[in-house]
């Protein structure tokens, strides 16, 4: 008997330890601590949130990028397809010997009269065709850009 008491005893005392540890108070210093923790973790989860959508966002923007660049790159292998088909024709197609001094001579005409055809080369490049219809403007003719009649005696006498 002697020993159920001793083990009543004993189960008593671990118990009354147990419960003393899990009903003690907790002072002012610890409740602040938490209240801190909580806080910092609050902050931190917050970050996480704003550094997953600005993610996102930057993954979103990224995709549109990478579809823009494969639209653009299309664009620019059609262009190059068209340039070098109308190099094609125009190579195909020689000029005369006669067609590159007349042009030659319109494009000092236009030089003369004040305008700016560019380089003067021979070719009907942009900016000749540009000076021509400005010179058919100013001079009340139809600006086509084409060397008719009218155009012709007016522009020999600038040369």
């Amino acid at each position: 008997m002697h020993k159920g008491y001793l083990h009543t005893a004993l189960g008593l005392s671990i118990l009354f330890l147990f419960v003393g540890c899990a009903t003690a108070p907790i002072g002012q210093g610890d409740v602040g601590s938490l209240t801190a923790l909580e806080a910092q973790i609050k902050n931190k989860d917050a970050q996480i949130a704003s550094l997953s959508t600005a993610l996102e966002d930057e993954r979103r923007q990224k995709q549109l990028l990478l579809e823009t660049i494969a639209k653009r790159d299309e664009e620019i292998k059609q262009l190059t397809s068209d340039l070098q088909k109308k190099k094609m024709i125009i190579a195909d197609s020689p000029k005369s010997r006669e067609y590159y001094f007349f042009v030659i001579a319109i494009q000092t005409a236009l030089r003369n009269a004040g305008l700016q055809p560019g380089l003067i080369d021979g070719r009907m490049g942009q900016r000749t065709q540009a000076a021509l219809k400005n010179f058919q403007s100013a001079n009340g003719l139809a600006a086509d850009g084409r060397v008719d009649k009218q155009t012709w005696e007016l522009l020999r006498n600038y040369l």
